[in-house]
């Protein structure tokens, strides 16, 4: 079997992880697997060193999706625009890429989101089997949708014959899209958690809470701050607050996410780490993983925290209440409010045996619900299915 991944980004998030484990289990299960996808970046370079075969494109369009923004008559011929120039780039694009299906003799192509249109539609143009892998819910969590939205749903929704969600709540949010049901399965992501002794953060006295994921709104960054505010002054004196991803420093967020952490004279507790290679170290040292996010898709970093042993504390939004269970692997909190928060963090600093508790159940929950061998498994009967339909 010949499988083509396609993905549109080179940064080490979420979605380029899990792509990375689906081609090392399948990989390791026989299948010959290519990747498509821009070069020069981070992906192309973990790839490599995993003997991932990489097919290198750098084009795909920037127009598929585009920010919900108030109605102006402004705003409409901005929308007419970029309805215009995504059928044209996606429609040049997918043309290149059905001739590299062709020239590899692929036999079906997994997008690995949904923010891209070009596998879908190359794929129809190959007479190939289409998959197509939702990990997000656009205008919920990101205030997007699509440029040409008939257009979306006739070549994602209604050309691809399995459609992947990593979760019940991407699933009940693309539902309405789907008119056959029956192609949408629930395949929660494998996990991880990668440590190198040579990268070891140095050990921290402090009960450290770690946030981690790109600087975004969606994260709720400000609110893991808010709270850490909120907690009595032994419980701070207690702990620190480490933020992990990337950023842009003349980003308004971030900006802001600074001016909250000097207003409350916290420059000393809450830390920005940026991006991080070594994130299974960081997380090894720390004390509690929060996870603040609005309309989490999954939450691959509240996996991460489970795998190192951490107990969790997270937002009841989202898929976050699907794999946290609380009170038994974490706590749950209701999003947006951060005295809820500050009280269930100040509760773990002083229930030490409680949080290791929970950290042990997340731990074996984590090990097996997310596992590189019941994800592969999972994904092939995917593909043999596909496969014997297409022989039919």
């Amino acid at each position: 079997m010949n499988l083509l991944f396609v993905t549109h980004y080179g940064e080490l998030y979420g979605a380029n992880k899990s792509l990375l484990d689906q081609c090392e289990g399948l990989i390791r299960a026989g299948i010959n697997v290519f990747v498509l996808a821009p070069l020069g970046n981070d992906f192309e370079q973990l790839a490599m060193q995993k003997g991932i075969e990489l097919i290198g494109f750098n084009n795909f369009s920037k127009y598929t999706v585009t920010t919900i923004l108030k109605p102006t008559i402004k705003t409409k011929i901005k929308e007419i625009l970029k309805k215009v120039l995504c059928r044209i780039s996606v429609g040049r694009n997918s043309k290149k890429i059905a001739k590299i299906i062709k020239k590899n003799d692929i036999d079906i192509v997994h997008t690995n989101c949904s923010v891209i249109l070009e596998g879908a539609v190359a794929a129809k143009k190959a007479k190939v089997p289409h998959v197509l892998h939702i990990r997000e819910c656009l205008e919920p969590a990101y205030n997007s949708k699509y440029s040409c939205p008939r257009f979306a749903k006739k070549m994602l929704y209604d050309s691809s014959k399995s459609i992947i969600t990593i979760s019940n709540t991407v699933k009940n949010y693309i539902s309405p899209m789907v008119d056959n049901k029956s192609k949408i399965k629930v395949i929660y992501d494998a996990v991880e958690l990668e440590t190198d002794k040579d990268l070891l953060t140095s050990l921290n006295e402090k009960k450290v809470f770690v946030s981690t994921g790109v600087i975004s709104r969606q994260k709720g960054f400000h609110d893991a701050i808010d709270a850490f505010a909120k907690m009595s002054i032994d419980a701070q004196e207690q702990a620190e607050l480490w933020i992990v991803g990337g950023y842009d420093e003349n980003d308004s967020y971030y900006q802001e996410l600074l001016q909250k952490t000097d207003q409350y004279k916290l420059t000393e507790k809450v830390k920005f780490l940026g991006f991080r290679n070594d994130i299974g170290n960081i997380i090894k040292n720390a004390y509690c993983g929060l996870t603040c996010s609005y309309m989490e898709g999954l939450g691959r970093t509240t996996i991460e925290y489970m795998l190192s042993g951490k107990p969790v504390i997270g937002s009841n939004s989202g898929a976050t209440v699907e794999i946290l269970h609380n009170n038994e692997t974490g706590l749950i909190y209701e999003y947006g409010n951060t005295d809820e928060l500050a009280i269930k963090m100040e509760y773990l600093i002083k229930n030490s045996c409680i949080a290791q508790k929970f950290g042990q159940a997340g731990r074996e929950y984590a090990e097996y619900e997310f596992s590189k061998e019941r994800y592969t498994n999972l994904l092939l009967k995917v593909y043999e299915e596909l496969l014997e339909k297409k022989d039919k």
